[in-house]
């Protein structure tokens, strides 16, 4: 199916979680570690909790985004 990743478009697997799909595109490396991120679908933040059960669908639009400190 497609989706959108940060405006970009990506194929992924049916079933595919919110978690297996930030693995797989290396926007997160270990899914115990998720200190400094956030992600939104269709506009609406899905809490980090969900992250391992919500299932990404056909059209979705994902985007992600990561803390950075600075002055």
């Amino acid at each position: 199916m497609i989706v959108s990743i940060n405006n970009e478009k990506k194929t992924v697997r049916d079933g595919t979680t919110l978690t297996e799909l930030l693995l797989g595109e290396k926007i997160i490396s270990d899914a115990g570690n998720l200190s400094g991120i956030a992600a939104a679908v269709n506009e609406k933040i899905v809490s980090k909790k969900d992250w391992n059960h919500y299932e990404i669908k056909e059209g979705d639009s994902v985007d992600v985004f990561s803390m950075v400190s600075g002055g």
